[in-house]
């Protein structure tokens, strides 16, 4: 059975796991009991682990590792998939969309995400 989880950080700048809790204009997850996050920090579990095993939430920064080089991209949602949305990079695979239905995670590395480390996604020459 597939496992559905949230991760939220807290207005304490603190991760929490669990289900989400849509309560209008409060979000929460809930572990045990209720915590209020952040709306924009709440990133669904693809139920998928990266290379180095570690899970792989919407709002990630992935590096995806390639014979023909690295790529730098985000972990998105739309259209009933999930996706790595890679912004302009100056190499071969720049300004691409690649599903997660034909990428394998053995090639995918977590490495940051939106919230904490945006500098990741900085214009590579």
């Amino acid at each position: 059975m597939r496992e559905i989880k949230f991760r939220g950080r807290t207005y304490e700048n603190e991760w929490v796991y669990g289900s989400f809790i849509d309560a209008g204009s409060k979000k929460f997850i809930w572990n045990r009991y209720p915590i209020e996050v952040d709306p924009k920090s709440v990133g669904q579990f693809l139920c998928s682990k990266d290379m180095r095993d570690r899970e792989i939430y919407e709002g990630d920064i992935v590096k995806i590792h390639h014979p023909d080089g690295e790529l730098i991209g985000i972990v998105k949602f739309g259209d009933g998939e999930f996706y790595i949305d890679c912004p302009p990079q100056d190499h071969l695979f720049s300004n691409c969309i690649l599903s997660f239905s034909t990428t394998d995670t053995r090639d995918v590395e977590v490495i940051g995400n939106i919230y904490e480390h945006k500098h990741l996604l900085e214009v590579r020459r």
